[in-house]
C-alpha cells in the first residue's frame, strides 16, 4: 500500500511538473503555417522565416517554396516596434498549397536567445 502511494505521489508530481512546462512553451515564428497540417513549415521553413523576420525590410516580401510539401511561403514585414522591452515585429505570412491561399497577420518576438518567438495570444 505505501509502494502505491509514493508511486501516485511521483504520478501527481511529474504531472504538476509537466503542465508547469507547457505553460511556458515558446514556438518558433512561422508555427501558425498550421501545425500537422499540409502547410505545416519544416525545420528549413522556419529558419528562413527567423533570417526573413531579422533581415527583410519593412514593405519588401521575401517568398520560398518547399518541393517536398508543393509550399509557397511568402513573408512581408509590416512594422518593427518595442514590447516588455523585446523587439517585435508585425508580418504578414501568406501560405499558398495547391489552390487554397492563406493569409495571416502576425506578431513575432526576439526571445532572451536571438529567436523570434511566435505570439499567440
Amino acid at each position: 500500500m505505501k509502494g502505491i502511494i509514493i508511486m501516485i505521489a511521483t504520478g501527481l508530481s511529474l504531472t504538476i511538473n509537466v503542465f508547469a512546462e507547457t505553460s511556458n512553451l515558446e514556438f518558433l515564428a512561422g508555427v501558425e503555417a498550421g501545425i500537422d497540417t499540409a502547410t505545416a513549415m519544416s525545420d528549413t521553413d522556419l529558419e528562413h522565416t527567423q533570417h526573413v523576420l531579422s533581415a527583410q525590410p519593412i514593405g519588401v516580401a521575401k517568398s520560398w517554396y518547399n518541393e517536398g510539401t508543393s509550399t509557397l511561403y511568402n513573408i512581408k514585414i509590416v512594422k518593427y516596434f518595442q514590447q516588455d522591452k523585446l523587439a517585435c515585429v508585425n508580418y504578414d505570412l501568406m501560405v499558398q498549397h495547391n489552390e487554397s491561399l492563406d493569409i495571416k497577420p502576425l506578431t513575432a518576438c526576439l526571445n532572451h536567445q536571438g529567436n523570434w518567438i511566435a505570439s499567440l495570444s
